[in-house]
């Protein structure tokens, strides 16, 4: 069983245990399947057959990972972005990695003239208009495929892209998991910055084994005296940083 069929069957076995927590408000196992579902069978009412990248804007509100996987669910690669890059490096990624939809999960605002930008609002909308479809798994990210690009920051000329295919992801969850002896029961911390690779060791990692996510953003990280608070509270047991 491929990384993703086991999400899926996560999804079933731990419907009603929350998998995220940030800053008070909780989403469940079902939760992130219902929302990936109905965004992914949104994003393929419009784009059909398409395979383009499509960017992910935001910091770590908890529809960040739906998004990441609608987009696998769809077929296209998801470009995790920063809400704190600069506009110019943006376009550059748009430009180089040929995007044609950004989803933005944050309330900052984003326009570039040559992309769709799915705003907020109509994000939360989409959740509930297409609330019980599911996409057609013909549509998955597989294989060889290209499964996510990251980019770097482009301090020192323009941004580059790296693409880890399907089977690059299941081979890294799969070796990490046992190293980490990740269980069900494990509470993880999910500070890292999305557009970071070391991040996916603390989502898919929850993901793979039924396990929950405390997130922790920039604000904290800057606060120690919430940060200390936050982790003291919290549970954790697995801390990856």
């Amino acid at each position: 069983m491929n990384f993703f069929e086991q999400i899926e069957s996560n999804f079933k076995e731990y419907r009603e245990k929350t998998i995220i927590n940030f800053d008070g408000e909780e989403k469940s196992f079902g939760d992130f399947e219902n929302m990936s579902n109905s965004l992914a069978s949104w994003i393929i009412s419009k784009y059909g057959d398409d395979k383009s990248p499509v960017i992910v804007f935001g910091h770590k509100e908890n529809e960040m990972i739906p998004a990441f996987l609608a987009c696998s669910k769809s077929g296209h690669p998801y470009i995790p972005v920063e809400t704190t890059l600069p506009h110019e490096r943006i376009e550059d990624i748009v430009e180089n990695s040929e995007a044609k939809l950004i989803i933005n999960v944050s309330e900052t605002d984003i326009h570039i003239n040559t992309v769709d930008v799915l705003k907020r609002d109509n994000l939360l909308g989409i959740f509930e208009e297409y609330s019980g479809k599911i996409p057609d798994k013909k549509y998955l990210v597989s294989g060889d495929e290209t499964y996510y690009m990251l980019y770097t920051s482009g301090s020192t000329g323009k941004p580059k892209g790296v693409k880890v295919t399907f089977n690059n992801l299941d081979s890294f969850i799969k070796w990490g998991v046992e190293l980490a002896e990740i269980t069900e029961k494990d509470v993880i911390l999910n500070q890292i910055s999305y557009s970071f690779d070391v991040s996916v060791m603390s989502y898919y990692f929850a993901l793979y084994k039924g396990a929950s996510l405390i997130t922790v953003d920039k604000r904290m990280v800057y606060d120690f005296k919430m940060l200390l608070k936050k982790k003291k509270k919290s549970g954790i047991t697995v801390w990856n940083s």
